[in-house]
C-alpha cells in the first residue's frame, strides 16, 4: 500500500469551482491558507499560466504570507478583463510554496477555470448572419465524447444579407488535432457561386451546413471542456458571432500490465523481469508496484524499481523486478527445477479501479550441478563423523593434561646480604589432573644444590582446602587453571640457580610434564677488601729541639766543663711500624732518648732514625760535631787573647763513627 502524508498546509478557494466573466468585468479570487504544521513558515501563493496571459489581468499575481502554526490567512485575486478579450475558457492553476519550511510538500496546484462569456449584443441587424448548433448542449447536458471516437456537431448557417459571403469556422479554445472542419456547399449553386474548400459560400438569403467532427486525442483527461465556437463572415469580418459547446469526455480506467522476463532461469544470480505499464485511461494514475507469491509460502524475495510510478494518459512506463531465492535447501540436487510463481501487485493512491486479474509469471531455479552433490554427501559424511568425535569426547576421551602456562621466580636477581630467598610463581592448566609436583633446585652447572620440594595433591582438587599444606594460602584455584605465587625454597647462599619441575599426573598412561624456569642469580655477600698499607710517616724527629736534618754542634765535657747533654724526641706514624735509633736499639714510634755529653772533640756523629713497616722505610737523622769548648793557652810572645771565656770553634774534621757514644 502507498502510504499518503497529510501535507502541513491547506488550501480553501471561494468561489470553489469555475468562475465566469465577459469582457470588461472584474472577477475576485480567495484564497484562504492554513499552515497546520508544527513550524512557522514564509508561503508564496501565486497564479501559474503558461499557456495565456492571464497573470496580466491580475492585479497582485504574486502574493507571500508568514503563518504562525496552527494560523490561517487569506489573499485575494483580483482579475480585470480588457474588453478586447476572446471569450473562451481560460485554464490557470494557484500555486502554493514554501520552500525553505515545507520543501518536502510543496509546491501545491490546484487548478482553476475562468470561462469568458460572450457579452449580449445591443442589436442585431436583419442583415447580420445567423448560426445555430445541432445537437444543443448546455452544462447540465453536454455532448459526451469518447476518446478516440469522432463526434459530429452541426452549424446551420443563415446568409440574411443581399450579398454573396463566404463563412469560415474557428475554435480557438481547442488545438487542432481536438477536431476538423467541413464545409458542405448546396447542391443547387447561384450564379456567381463558387465553391472553396476552405469556407462556406452562400448566396444571399440562404443556409448553408457546416460540420465539425470533434475526435480528441487519446490521452485527453476525462473531465468538461466547453471550447467557443467563432463564425467568421468575410463580408463582415468585425462582426463576433459566438456560442459554446458544452463537451463532457468520460473517465476510463485502462490499464495494461505486462511482465517481460529478462533473466527467468537462474543458479545463483537474482531473476531479472520487466514490468511495462500503459495508462490507457484517460486519467492521471499514481501507482505504486509490488510483487509477491502466487502461492501460500514466500519462496523469494522482490524488490521493485521505482516503487512508485506516476502515469499521465497514454504514457507507460517500465519497472526492474528483481526476484532473489531465499531458502538454499530448496534449490534441487537435480531433475526439474524449483518453479517460484509470482505475481504483479498494484495499488493506486486514489483508490481507482485497477485489473481485477493481476499479471502472473515464474522463476525457474535449475537444480544444482552434480559437484554439489557431491559435496552434500561429503557434509553428510563429516556430520557423522563429527557425531562420532563427540561422543568419543564424552566418553572415551582421557582427560586434558596438565599443561604449563607459565613457571618462574618473583626476580632473576636476589640479594645475600639481604637475606633474600627465591620464591616461585607458576600456573598450570588443568589442576584436576596433577598427582604430584617435584621441584628441584639446580646450580648453574647442574648439580644439585638442595633437596627437592615436594607436593602431593589428594583425590581431588576442587577448592583451596584440597592443596597441600605448603601451598596453602599461596594459590588460587579455579576450574581450569592452578595460580600459585610466592611459594619459598631453600635457596638463599650467593650463587646461579635453575628450578626444575615435574608433574606426575593422575592418568597413568599420561607422560610426566617437566619445565624449567631461566636462570636465577643470588648476590652472594661481598669480601672485605684488604687495607692498603702505606710507609710510616715520621712527623716529629729533633735533637735538643733542632729538627732533623741537620748539623748541630755539641761541647764535649772537660774539667772546666760538663759539656751538653743530648735529647733526641721523635713521633712516627703507621701501621706495623718498627722504629730503630741506629746504634742505639729499636724503640716505640713515640719516644725520647737523653745521652751524655760527649768526651772527645772533633769528631762527626751521625744519628739516624729508622722507621720501617712492610710498605718500606723511611729515615731522618742528625750529624753531631763535638768540640772542645776550652781555649788553647796563647802562644809564646804573644798577647793572651781577649775574650778568654769563648772559646774557638774547632775546626770540623772527619771521624770514623763510633759504635758507642761514652756516657
Amino acid at each position: 500500500m502507498i502510504q499518503t502524508r497529510s501535507c502541513p498546509i491547506v488550501l480553501i478557494m471561494n468561489p470553489p469551482g469555475p468562475q465566469q466573466a465577459t469582457p470588461g468585468s472584474q472577477v475576485e479570487l480567495f484564497v484562504t491558507v492554513s499552515n497546520q504544521g508544527d513550524q512557522s513558515a514564509v508561503i508564496d501563493v501565486f497564479i501559474d499560466d503558461s499557456e495565456r496571459d492571464l497573470r496580466k489581468w491580475c492585479d497582485s499575481p504574486r502574493q507571500r504570507l508568514a503563518l504562525d502554526p496552527k494560523q490561517s490567512s487569506e489573499v485575494a485575486f483580483r482579475f480585470t478583463i480588457p474588453p478586447q478579450a476572446f471569450p473562451g475558457i481560460y485554464d490557470y492553476a494557484i500555486v502554493v510554496d514554501a520552500p525553505e519550511h515545507y520543501p518536502e510538500d510543496t509546491p501545491l496546484q490546484r487548478p482553476r477555470q475562468l470561462q469568458l462569456l460572450p457579452r449580449d449584443q445591443q442589436a442585431v441587424r436583419v442583415s447580420d448572419p445567423t448560426f445555430a448548433l445541432k445537437p444543443q448542449t448546455t452544462p447540465q447536458q453536454p455532448l459526451v465524447v469518447q476518446p478516440g471516437k469522432p463526434q459530429v456537431v452541426q452549424i446551420q448557417v443563415h446568409n440574411r444579407s443581399d450579398r454573396v459571403d463566404r463563412f469560415r469556422l474557428t475554435c480557438p479554445d481547442l488545438e487542432e488535432s481536438w477536431y476538423s472542419v467541413r464545409y458542405q456547399v448546396p447542391s443547387l449553386s447561384g450564379p456567381g457561386l463558387v465553391d472553396c474548400p476552405d469556407g462556406l459560400d452562400l448566396n444571399p438569403n440562404t443556409r448553408g451546413q457546416i460540420v465539425l467532427l470533434f475526435q480528441p486525442p487519446t490521452d485527453t483527461l476525462s473531465g468538461s471542456y466547453s471550447p467557443t465556437l467563432r463564425v467568421y463572415s468575410a463580408n463582415t469580418p468585425d462582426l463576433v458571432l459566438l456560442d459554446l459547446v458544452y463537451l463532457q469526455i468520460p473517465t476510463t480506467y485502462g490499464l495494461k500490465v505486462e511482465i517481460e522476463t529478462l533473466l527467468g532461469k537462474v543458479t545463483r544470480k537474482p531473476g531479472r523481469f520487466k514490468v511495462n505499464i500503459a495508462n490507457e485511461g484517460n486519467v492521471i494514475r499514481e501507482l505504486g508496484v509490488g510483487a509477491s507469491s502466487s502461492e501460500e509460502d514466500e519462496y523469494a524475495a522482490y524488490e521493485c524499481r521505482p516503487e512508485e510510478v506516476r502515469l499521465l494518459p497514454g504514457r507507460s512506463v517500465g519497472i526492474d523486478l528483481t526476484i532473489k531465492p531465499k531458502n538454499w535447501w530448496q534449490r534441487p540436487f537435480w531433475g526439474e527445477p524449483f518453479e517460484i510463481p509470482f505475481k504483479i501487485d498494484l495499488t493506486d493512491a486514489k483508490a481507482l479501479p485497477l485489473p481485477k486479474t493481476p499479471p502472473k509469471a515464474k522463476l525457474e531455479w535449475l537444480a544444482r550441478p552434480w559437484w554439489q552433490l557431491l559435496l552434500a554427501a561429503l557434509l553428510v559424511l563429516a556430520a557423522l563423523g563429527g557425531i562420532f568425535y563427540l561422543v568419543w569426547l564424552v566418553y572415551f576421551r582421557a582427560p586434558d593434561p596438565v599443561r604449563v602456562e607459565s613457571f618462574q621466580s618473583d626476580s632473576i636477581r636476589y640479594l645475600e646480604t639481604n637475606g633474600d630467598r627465591i620464591t616461585l610463581n607458576w600456573q598450570l592448566r588443568n589442576p584436576g589432573q596433577i598427582r604430584k609436583i617435584t621441584v628441584n633446585a639446580r646450580a648453574g652447572n647442574g648439580q644439585p644444590v638442595s633437596k627437592p620440594m615436594e607436593l602431593t595433591f589428594g583425590d581431588q582438587l576442587k577448592e583451596v582446602a584440597d592443596l597441600p599444606a605448603a601451598l596453602k594460602g599461596k594459590c588460587q584455584i579455579t576450574e581450569d587453571l592452578l595460580a600459585c605465587r610466592n611459594v619459598k625454597t631453600d635457596a638463599r647462599k650467593g650463587g646461579y640457580y635453575v628450578f626444575e619441575m615435574k608433574v606426575l599426573q593422575r592418568h597413568r598412561d599420561a607422560p610426566a610434564v617437566t619445565t624449567q624456569s631461566d636462570l636465577i642469580e643470588i648476590v652472594p655477600k661481598p669480601k672485605p677488601k684488604p687495607e692498603t698499607l702505606s710507609k710510616p710517616v715520621i712527623g716529629k724527629f729533633t735533637l735538643n729541639g733542632t729538627a732533623a736534618p741537620a748539623n748541630v754542634p755539641l761541647k764535649i765535657k772537660t774539667d772546666t766543663n760538663p759539656g751538653d747533654k743530648v735529647v733526641l724526641s721523635w713521633q712516627v706514624t703507621g701501621k706495623d711500624v718498627s722504629v730503630e735509633l741506629e746504634t742505639y736499639g729499636t724503640f716505640g714510634p713515640n719516644g725520647s732518648l737523653s745521652l751524655p755529653p760527649f768526651t772527645r772533640a772533633g769528631r762527626q756523629i751521625p744519628i739516624t732514625l729508622k722507621a720501617a713497616n712492610k710498605a718500606g722505610e723511611v729515615r731522618r737523622g742528625f750529624v753531631i760535631e763535638t768540640f772542645d769548648p776550652t781555649p788553647p793557652p796563647p802562644p809564646p810572645g804573644k798577647d793572651a787573647p781577649k775574650n778568654p771565656g769563648k772559646p774557638a770553634a774547632p775546626a770540623l774534621k772527619t771521624a770514623p763513627e763510633p759504635t758507642a757514644p761514652a756516657p
